[in-house]
């Protein structure tokens, strides 16, 4: 979930845990946006991430 909008959406639909959307929408991209910029674990074969092409604009690193 590295894209904070469709991150959020998903963070709406299911937090909190048994109580779906219960936060507005603006908590929950506080909560997306908190989590996908963190830093995040280097993997083997990030070269295949997308192999069409560059990363999306919209994802974070």
């Amino acid at each position: 979930m590295a894209r904070t909008y469709k991150a959020a959406a998903f963070v709406k639909g299911k937090m909190p845990f048994g109580q779906g959307n219960t936060l507005t929408d603006q908590e929950a991209i506080d909560v997306a946006s908190y989590f996908t910029h963190l830093p995040h674990p280097v993997k083997a074969n990030k070269d295949k991430d997308w192999p069409k092409g560059g990363a999306p604009v919209d994802v974070r690193r």
